[in-house]
């Protein structure tokens, strides 16, 4: 069952709120952060003064490139109940268009779309077609396709507007939060404040049903943007807790892509419960 497991931790941990700290703290990334201890010790010396507007615009000036095609190499581990398996898998991505993932040599696949869900596994003989309107049922907060390219990209899983949303400077980095909370979820995000990249982040539902946080490291240039190495998540309901982690290797960036996909006849489909626990046994 771990591919299961892993393909439903993918899915869902990228798109579930929360908040509180991440499962193991990232040490800030030596490339990108050289100078950020002399960074540090003037924290005082006007970085708490940066506005949200600043930091917004300094993100969008280090990520001089675009992306419009990614793929590459995953290595993804999922800890649940002191259980820990791990995954090898082949990552693909048209931004705006679908999202493909391949796991044991093509024996159990993903492939996720604006419109779409679905995923497979040959060797537990499940798969799983649906919306993300039945997803965001399952997990009991609105989910959708844009987050989970945001999730990948290590960039805000929410959009960052200048003049709705404020900046504190928090545990030496730059933490930007709305200036008004929605009633369905609440977010922060942390900066680095040298690099200018996404190193933590939170989002919960409202309601405490669901919860992930975010930690970003071993950021990469690739055609211009950075783009994170290491991506760890942590996510708590009331019924469960799980942890993954993604190791990003051998990006290419803006190549013609394919996404080969056919379900297999005579597997059985997963049925996703509302506001089931975050897991498939």
């Amino acid at each position: 069952m771990r591919t299961v497991r892993l393909f439903l931790g993918v899915l869902i941990l990228g798109t579930i709120t929360g908040c509180g700290s991440a499962r193991k703290a990232a040490a800030p990334n030596s490339a990108d952060n050289q100078g950020l201890e002399a960074a540090q010790s003037s924290a005082n010396i006007g970085l708490s003064a940066v506005s949200a507007k600043d930091i917004i615009k300094a993100i969008k000036d280090k990520n001089t490139g675009t992306i419009s095609a990614l793929n590459g190499k995953i290595k993804a581990t999922l800890t649940q109940k002191d259980q820990e398996q791990s995954v090898p898998l082949t990552f693909r991505m048209v931004r705006g268009k679908g999202i493909w993932l391949s796991a044991l040599f093509g024996v159990a696949k993903a492939m996720i779309t604006p419109k779409e869900v679905s995923f497979y596994s040959s060797v537990n003989n499940l798969y799983f077609v649906g919306t993300f309107a039945e997803l965001s049922d399952y997990l009991g907060v609105q989910v959708d396709y844009d987050m989970l390219e945001r999730l990948f990209l290590g960039e805000s899983l929410l959009p960052l507007k200048p003049g709705k949303t404020s900046a504190a400077y928090v545990d030496d980095q730059y933490r930007l939060v709305p200036e008004r909370m929605s009633t369905l979820f609440s977010w922060w995000l942390d900066i680095n404040p040298t690099a200018y990249t996404l190193t933590r982040a939170s989002l919960s539902d409202s309601q405490g049903r669901g919860s992930v946080s975010m930690v970003y490291a071993d950021y990469t240039s690739v055609a211009g943007v950075w783009l994170p190495g290491m991506l760890s998540l942590t996510a708590q309901s009331k019924n469960t807790s799980l942890a993954l982690d993604l190791e990003f290797k051998q990006w290419e960036p803006n190549k013609p892509l394919s996404f080969p996909y056919k379900i297999p006849t005579g597997l059985n489909r997963i049925q996703l419960a509302k506001k089931a626990p975050l897991s498939h046994e």
